[in-house]
């Protein structure tokens, strides 16, 4: 069988970096993968069709120059005694070259030819004397878009999925963002604690000439749209259009929220849908369609993996705390994008059928009051530990410290040394109790590990946060779970902590959408 590797460099393309986080991002669609080391490293890989063992890896160097590069690398010894030929769309493309490393090159054409038969869903094919391999394409759009996103290329001529002219110039977006940012500098002087949902309803996007309604999808397959109007507030002209266009979502419960309103201001009423695609997560997809002459369209470049048509935004509703608001500013709608962290609150504004990678951005920075409180008496499944004026003293003190540590809003202070002290002659394994609380699931945030003193006897506490999800009247979601390590980590319980927030600092900038994890 046919054992085949091949990894394309592309290091053709010296850009402007949007996004800058050098965390890395593991995201997968069908028979492709992606995994990102940092902004300017990522690796896509994608499997041969037919069950075969070979696969393709695709790399992309945001901050190398030169001509791209593409290599061929077997697996099988037997087989690489021979050159490959490449044969794109069924035409031959010429015959791979092997270097002294054992590799097979690509030529330039050869790596413009693949390129574009992969995103054009063209055969790509590897074909030695005795078989013939064909690359899958199934959910090559997805992650390359993905790869686009991560790597700040959207709307770019560097972008391999969604690029734009090298011409093009960002939407000016700054008069909104002015006119957004003067309204959070006087609601902080109003209410500190910077009640977001409160304002954004301030701004809420007119209701008059919208019609919302919902859609249960019919036949066999549930995704069939019925015939009859679901609203007397849709025109036939709208309904005919709705009818005719993509509009179907496989969503987990076979039904989509629709929105007819005009975004853009020329005069014809859009759509939006709104579709709960579940999973672990529990995501909710956005789209926008841009009204034509016979239909709703999705100015967004084809994406045959994309979980709802016109891809704007989404929510995550385990594992993050998002949330998307429809406003107008300077007589123009936006979607203000909330993606929130402990700490800080960052909002983008997102202009309809704009697909820029670089958006106006405001960043909300919090810090919190936090104290040790009496636990709920009517919550009798938590282990609550009890304790004395002078311990909730002490444990508030090293949660005031714990929030001086943390390196910037929405990070995670690890300590340099063990929590809590470490006994001599302890194994390696057994000292690493000591050190720090154990990781959490994706669920919550880790904000960092605090000392817990009890009776003499140090704990390591682990502080927790469902990404600073906050009201007035309870304040921020955190918990402080307490943890044994003189008994290998095991949980000993859980401490109430009460924390009111005020805001410390509010700043204006452009970006890439960072958290958008549903993309």
């Amino acid at each position: 069988m046919l054992r085949t590797a091949l990894i394309v460099f592309l290091s053709a393309f010296s850009v402007s970096l949007f996004a800058q986080d050098n965390e890395g991002l593991r995201f997968t669609r069908k028979d492709w993968s992606l995994v990102c080391e940092n902004v300017r490293l990522c690796h896509a890989t994608g499997r041969m069709k037919g069950g075969n063992t070979a696969s393709v890896l695709l790399t992309r160097k945001t901050d190398a120059a030169g001509q791209a590069s593409v290599s061929l690398i077997f697996s099988d010894t037997h087989a690489s005694d021979n050159s490959p030929q490449l044969i794109l769309g069924g035409q031959a493309a010429g015959i791979l070259t092997r270097e002294e490393n054992g590799q097979f090159a690509f030529t330039a054409s050869q790596v413009s030819g693949a390129l574009q038969a992969l995103l054009h869903d063209k055969q790509i094919q590897i074909a030695q004397p005795d078989q013939a391999a064909d690359l899958s394409g199934e959910g090559v759009n997805a992650v390359l878009l993905k790869m686009d996103d991560f790597q700040g290329l959207l709307d770019t001529p560097a972008a391999f999925v969604q690029r734009a002219d090298a011409t093009s110039k960002p939407a000016d977006d700054s008069a909104a963002q002015d006119e957004l940012f003067a309204a959070l500098q006087k609601e902080k002087n109003l209410n500190n604690q910077m009640p977001v949902e409160t304002l954004m309803s301030r701004y809420a996007s007119p209701e008059t000439q919208v019609t919302r309604f919902d859609i249960t999808y019919e036949g066999e397959e549930k995704n069939k749209l019925p015939k009859k109007k679901p609203s007397a507030d849709i025109t036939d002209d709208e309904w005919q259009a709705f009818q005719k266009s993509n509009v179907v979502v496989f969503t987990e419960n076979q039904t989509a929220s629709y929105t007819l309103v005009d975004l853009d201001g020329d005069g014809k009423r859009d759509l939006i849908i709104d579709a709960y695609i579940g999973g672990t997560g529990i995501f909710t997809y956005t789209g926008i369609l841009k009204r034509g002459k016979g239909t709703f369209y999705s100015t967004v470049k084809a994406d045959p993996d994309a979980s709802v048509p016109g891809y704007l935004y989404s929510t995550n509703a385990r594992g993050a705390n998002q949330a998307g608001y429809w406003i107008r500013l300077n007589k123009q709608i936006y979607l203000a994008y909330r993606v929130s962290y402990f700490g800080v609150d960052n909002i983008y504004l997102l202009r309809p059928f704009s697909h820029n990678a670089s958006v106006a951005k405001i960043t909300v920075t919090y810090r919190y009051a936090l104290s040790v409180t009496s636990p709920d008496p009517r919550d009798k499944e938590t282990s609550w530990l009890t304790l004395s004026d002078k311990q909730k003293v002490s444990v508030g003190k090293s949660l005031a410290a714990l929030q001086a540590h943390q390196p910037n809003a929405g990070s995670s202070a690890s300590p340099a040394v063990s929590v809590c002290p470490v006994p001599p002659s302890l194994s390696q394994n057994e000292a690493g109790f000591y050190g720090r609380s154990p990781l959490p699931g994706y669920e919550v945030q880790a904000i960092g590990d605090i000392p817990v003193w009890i009776d003499e006897q140090c704990y390591v506490g682990g502080v927790y946060s469902h990404f600073g999800d906050y009201s007035p009247k309870e304040g921020v979601d955190i918990m402080l779970y307490v943890y044994s390590p003189q008994q290998d980590g095991e949980l000993k319980g859980d401490i109430s902590v009460f924390g009111k927030r005020e805001v410390v600092a509010i700043e204006r900038a452009r970006g890439a959408v960072q958290g958008d994890n549903g993309r």
